[in-house]
């Protein structure tokens, strides 16, 4: 755990920095809001106790806490804003900004080092909801792999059967059909005793069967191909490579063939930009294969409050009610086969979740369906 001071007058710093050292910490200290700022901005690692003036010259306290919340809603920072206010507005609008406590001018060092100890103990409890919320993401997957692994096992199994149907009847006739090749390489065989032999062991109902069940093994094995393939990109994105990520403009790359688009640009948010690419790839597809001939798909992007709302709207025929709690269930789909192994919106599902988002959806029958993604937004473009 580190402590970080920031005050612009240099006396008052040092006392800060004498009693919180007597309080056995090592602090940084900071002479304004904008070298915070940069020392933040260059990546935190640790868990931060930031005692925070409220006023000074360049970012005063309560802007600089919004930016801190905004650039960095999931780290562990207990903000601490000392302030010669003590009017209940003033207190009030600190705590909205996002500090998490406060202290007045003059500081007792003993209600100081108590301040501490409170920061110390949310840090603590921050922490602690974190480690479970890694368990609940754990049991989560873990929970996916076992419904993945059953979905697997039987939409594998289907396709399997009738292949191994056709090659059980295949393997039946291989004696009779290498004797027929046989026959047909003998000089001494004639085309009436060919002809007889191939009748009597029925291998004229074998050449009637014999390209449908090529064709229907072929596309089985297709079908197999499909679910392994999904399977293999479903583990690949159990990983995060997380950077700052310009969704406004992965949104508009993705959703290019849409008819209508309002796109707020320059909503950033943290993620790994190939998931994200795959999340919203797999909404749009999925609106752009319910539309039929003189449909629309309509994208929105906008910022509300802390998070950023992607909707993508479809004029379809709309998802029946007997069939929409199983939208995001594995291998679901309601396409012809070859058409898709309905791994996509569960995979979107399980992205959205490890950017701390949601997908939700809202669909009538005849008039369309609307998914909702919705995530944590950073402020502050580069």
């Amino acid at each position: 755990m580190q402590l970080l001071i920031v005050d612009d007058s240099p006396v008052f710093r040092k006392q800060l920095e004498f009693t919180t050292i007597k309080s056995g910490f090592s602090p940084i200290l900071f002479e304004s809001g904008i070298p915070l700022w940069d020392y933040l901005s260059q990546g935190i690692s640790e868990e931060l106790l930031i005692l925070l003036d409220w006023e000074m010259p360049d970012l005063d306290g309560p802007t600089l806490c919004r930016k801190i919340r905004d650039r960095f809603p999931d780290h562990p920072i207990h903000i601490i804003l000392v302030t010669g206010r003590d009017e209940t507005q003033s207190l009030v609008e600190g705590l909205a900004a996002g500090a998490d406590d406060y202290v007045t001018k003059p500081v007792n060092s003993d209600e100081l080092e108590a301040r501490f100890s409170v920061g110390i103990r949310n840090l603590a409890l921050r922490r602690r909801i974190h480690e479970l919320n890694e368990q609940r993401l754990i049991a989560e997957r873990l929970v996916t792999v076992a419904q993945l692994a059953s979905g697997a096992a039987h939409e594998i199994n289907n396709p399997l059967a009738f292949i191994k149907s056709n090659l059980d009847l295949i393997s039946q006739f291989a004696p009779q059909l290498i004797e027929l090749l046989n026959q047909l390489e003998d000089p001494s065989s004639s085309l009436d005793s060919i002809k007889h032999y191939a009748k009597s062991k029925q291998l004229n109902y074998l050449a009637e069967d014999l390209e449908a069940m090529a064709v229907e093994s072929l596309t089985g094995v297709s079908r197999v191909q499909s679910i392994v393939e999904g399977l293999l990109r479903f583990n690949a994105e159990q990983g995060l490579h997380n950077t700052l990520v310009n969704f406004s403009k992965l949104v508009t790359d993705v959703t290019a063939d849409a008819h209508l688009s309002d796109i707020e640009p320059n909503l950033l948010i943290e993620g790994d930009a190939g998931q994200l690419t795959q999340l919203v790839l797999a909404i749009f597809e999925n609106a752009q294969q319910a539309i039929t001939q003189g449909g629309q798909v309509s994208v929105s992007l906008k910022r509300h409050q802390r998070e950023l709302q992607l909707k993508i709207k479809d004029s379809g025929v709309g998802i029946p009610t007997t069939i929409k709690h199983r939208v995001f269930d594995p291998f679901f789909t309601t396409r012809a086969i070859g058409q898709g192994v309905g791994l996509g919106l569960s995979l979107a599902l399980g992205i959205a979740k490890r950017h701390s988002g949601t997908i939700t959806f809202h669909s009538s029958e005849g008039i369309g369906t609307t998914f909702l993604f919705a995530c944590p937004v950073v402020n502050d473009a580069p």
